[in-house]
């Protein structure tokens, strides 16, 4: 089976999105596409877009950009005329390859840990994306329908999965219904479904950050959108700031229903403002909030429509530098809500977040997460001592590459993965 050790920076930093459970399925403003769920049935309809996949792997630094186009268009070609839902495949495969990221990928174009037995192991190489993407697709069809026989279309492409035996042998051939059914079959990792849900989440429901902005004092906004929990916005400059502030676009006005934060240290954070406007003249304060714990996730319920979305740092301990944003999430309303912080002063909250961090389960949500603060427009200068810039990227910097594997012997019996 295929595993990957995910590094603790990329688990907490791009699976933590919402996994909804139970009732009818939530969904998301984002288009219309229902949130993803462990739960989800393998052979659910087409959700999602591939220009959305390919939107989300550039801006994230996917490798071999090309071959992760052809991978993506393949997989939704191909995979809803053998019934299966191709945004699932997506999500796995952006998690295996940490969006594309890894050595696995950018040598190999292994799209799903297929092969890879243990960390360092060798991998079969496949010659390009759309051959990555018919591999990966028969054998997500054996574990999901059965074997591939003749006259189905995948079945000239059976050679390119180069584990199609060992997984038959293994009595894996339509075992897996919906995405819980992979973990412990495709995957040693016990939350192994969640974080395909979570994933799927992260790259088609979650708004996507078009724009940045910040202070003349601080370094790129672009840092707090980057999949890193080791890269972050912070202030700059060799004297002590009195305040900085960053900001992300959205594009346009969009309904939005929580705002998410990672610090990726502590302590420079003593007072800060999140605050939403429609036009970057007027901002309105949703909440005041402080210090928390570096790497877990913060963040606000609050139902508004907004294009810009801005984070106001002021210094009131005087500390040698503000900010230490290492990633900022944008929403859209969904159901149930993300884990948020449970404060809206900012003397209290510095309290860690209620349920996940790092998308490994299914977070709960804090009791009265809805802010109480006054909200209070104000009007202030956005030009002299501003800086603006499109987020494309060449401008992000990219993780190292992991090498991402997992044992497979499972009572003397190696996964088929």
């Amino acid at each position: 089976m295929c595993r990957r050790f995910l590094v603790l920076l990329v688990a907490l930093v791009l699976i933590a999105p919402p996994i909804a459970v139970g009732g009818n399925r939530p969904v998301s403003a984002a288009g219309g596409v229902p949130l993803f769920q462990p739960s989800d049935r393998l052979d659910s309809p087409v959700r999602g877009t591939a220009a959305r996949a390919e939107w989300f792997a550039g801006h994230y630094g996917a490798k071999r950009g090309s071959d992760v186009a052809l991978y993506i268009n393949e997989v939704y070609r191909l995979a809803p005329m053998v019934g299966l839902n191709p945004a699932i495949i997506i999500a796995q495969s952006a998690l295996e390859t940490d969006t594309w990221r890894t050595v696995y990928w950018s040598d190999h174009l292994n799209p799903a840990g297929i092969g890879v037995t243990y960390s360092g192991s060798p991998s079969y190489t496949w010659n390009n994306g759309i051959d990555a993407a018919r591999g990966h697709l028969v054998h997500f069809y054996l574990y999901a329908v059965g074997e591939v026989r003749s006259g189905n279309v995948l079945y000239p492409y059976k050679s390119l999965d180069p584990r199609y035996n060992a997984a038959v042998s293994a009595g894996y051939a339509g075992i897996a219904d919906t995405i819980n059914d992979l973990t412990g079959r495709w995957a040693t990792d016990p939350n192994y479904a969640p974080k395909i849900a979570g994933r799927g989440n992260d790259i088609f429901i979650r708004h996507r950050l078009l724009g940045t902005g910040h202070t003349s004092n601080s370094s790129s906004a672009t840092l707090a959108d980057d999949a890193s929990g080791a890269t972050a916005w912070v202030t700059i400059t060799s004297t002590l700031p009195d305040a900085a502030f960053m900001w992300v676009d959205l594009g346009e006005v969009r309904s939005i229903g929580t705002i998410r934060w990672l610090f990726k240290e502590t302590g420079y954070a003593d007072l800060m403002r999140v605050q939403v406007s429609t036009d970057r003249a007027t901002w309105t304060t949703i909440g005041r909030y402080g210090n928390a714990p570096a790497l877990q996730w913060q963040g606000v319920a609050y139902q508004t429509s907004a294009r810009y979305v801005r984070f106001r740092f002021s210094n009131p301990n005087r500390d040698p530098k503000l900010g230490s944003l290492a990633e900022v999430q944008v929403w859209p309303p969904t159901a149930p809500a993300l884990a948020v912080t449970n404060t809206s002063a900012a003397a209290a909250a510095d309290a860690p977040v209620t349920g996940s961090s790092s998308g490994d389960r299914t977070p709960t949500p804090a009791p009265g997460t809805s802010p109480t603060a006054t909200m209070t427009p104000s009007s202030e200068p956005t030009g002299e001592g501003v800086t603006s810039e499109p987020v494309t990227a060449t401008e992000e910097p990219l993780l190292p590459p992991t090498s991402p594997r997992r044992a497979r012997e499972r009572q003397g019996t190696p996964a088929a993965g």
